[in-house]
């Protein structure tokens, strides 16, 4: 995760939510660093699930083979 970020993600049984300190509804625009920071860690979050399915699936694909 990164240092000291002005936000906070939740992840809760697969869902992530995000919590920006100070935010209003122009957030996107106000705050774009920090939006696009939580978009970049969002994604993080899925890319990584994303690999971890991926390597359990190959492993049962393999021991399925076997």
């Amino acid at each position: 995760m990164l240092a000291d970020p002005p936000f906070a993600v939740i992840e809760d049984r697969g869902a992530a939510g995000v919590v920006i300190s100070g935010a209003t509804h122009g957030f996107m625009v106000e705050h774009a660093s920090t939006f696009d920071k939580v978009v970049l860690e969002i994604l993080g979050l899925a890319e990584r699930a994303y690999r971890s399915r991926v390597a359990e699936e190959t492993q049962l694909d393999e021991a399925l083979a076997g």
